[in-house]
């Protein structure tokens, strides 16, 4: 049976000294054998106990949603690769270095094994880094690259057996270093990080933090707080706006200089909104997205060559689960019409390929027999994308 035990929340503000050590008593769950299953209910139970509970100071929105547009053909597939390099994963972070031209994969979880390996993807072959420095194995981690710094940023996820992170590493192309400094406190479930290039800030929203205890899976709620990392600390700037949701996407508009967030669950909770940080504040912009009853596992990213945010994720409230995919232009969200798309999984990862022009897809759990998932996939224009795949 699912429980949800009380948040540990803070008492309110905003201010940059308000520091959550967020640590929980009970004994982490045992990622190292994740089920799949156990982990979508949770996902789903998540999702509804957030939709009775939303708050009710968030602004007023439209009572029904406008009917969603006819899907659209954007010029795009996508195509399969096979899987020669990383073990099957799910829980890793894939995060894009704009300064070497590749894909960066760290960690996740094989099964048994908790991994602490680091991969580079350039689009065509597989290289494992023998990177120096200390960093656990761990699952469920969030990651980001912060161009400024020229230095992967990875935080929070779930060690092996002992507990939840909630240290700060960061990856400089050869070495791995953990960053003594305070931060948001442990969380390791359904919780994503963007890098404001303008800024130069990685920016934090929400999560929560799962457990097993006495065989059932407890958690906390998720939270609706907005962190930022400078490369020096960690600042709690926001405390409101986006509702806690256990199903989320986010991603920065460089061209619009915001954090895109997408918002989304199930029907009569504040779900299928999108929302959009500046920095300063979070404004609600639509809630014309994606409205499913439970689409699990968001990823989004940024689309540098067409300036659209592209969201990808699971259907799974269908006797057929369905991989979607949309984008938002700054003004309304579109369906794209794409055959094939990759098979439904969750807990995998994605990015964006600028010097290529692909988003990139890794892993996750899958529902073959294998349990996860080891190949490639990505999405590009039709024209570029046409007679260079093996």
């Amino acid at each position: 049976m699912m429980g949800w035990g009380p948040a540990a929340r803070g008492n309110g503000g905003t201010g940059p000294d308000r520091v959550w050590d967020g640590r929980a008593p009970a004994r982490s769950m045992d990622v190292n054998e994740p089920n799949f299953g156990r982990l979508v209910r949770t996902i789903v139970r998540g999702v509804i106990a957030v939709a009775l509970t939303a708050p009710a100071s968030t602004p007023a929105r439209e009572p029904t949603p406008p009917p969603p547009a006819p899907k659209r053909d954007a010029g795009l597939v996508w195509t399969q690769e096979s899987h020669s390099g990383p073990l099957l994963r799910s829980g890793a972070v894939l995060v894009y270095d704009s300064k070497r031209r590749v894909s960066v994969l760290f960690g996740g979880a094989n099964y048994h094994r908790r991994l602490d390996d680091t991969w580079v993807w350039d689009g065509r072959i597989w290289s494992e880094r023998s990177a120096g420095g200390v960093i656990p194995g761990l699952w469920s981690a969030s990651g980001a690259y912060d161009s400024l710094r020229d230095r992967v940023v990875v935080f929070g996820g779930a060690e092996r057996g002992s507990g939840l992170n909630d240290a700060t590493f960061e990856f400089d192309g050869t070495t791995w270093a953990k960053v003594e400094c305070e931060g948001p406190g442990t969380r390791n479930h359904l919780w994503q990080m963007a890098y404001d290039s303008r800024r130069g800030r990685v920016v934090l929203f929400g999560g929560s933090r799962i457990y097993e205890v006495d065989d059932d899976i407890v958690g906390t709620p998720p939270e609706a707080d907005t962190w930022e990392w400078d490369g020096r600390a960690w600042r709690q700037v926001a405390s409101g706006g986006p509702p806690p949701s256990a199903s989320y996407g986010i991603a920065f508009d460089s061209a619009r200089g915001v954090t895109v967030m997408l918002v989304v669950g199930a029907e009569g909770g504040a779900f299928g909104e999108t929302w959009e940080w500046d920095g300063a504040a979070w404004r609600f912009a639509a809630n014309s997205g994606p409205r499913r009853e439970i689409v699990a596992s968001m990823r989004m990213v940024y689309d540098s060559d067409r300036r659209v945010v592209v969201s990808v994720g699971c259907r799974w409230d269908l006797k057929e689960p369905e991989f979607e995919t949309w984008e938002w232009d700054g003004v309304e969200w579109r369906e794209l019409d794409l055959d094939p798309e990759p098979d439904p999984r969750g807990i995998y990862q994605a990015t964006y390929d600028e010097a290529r022009g692909r988003l990139v897809v890794v892993g996750g759990y899958s529902r073959t027999p294998e349990g996860e998932a080891g190949e490639v996939w990505e999405l590009g224009k039709r024209e570029s994308m046409d007679g260079l795949r093996p």
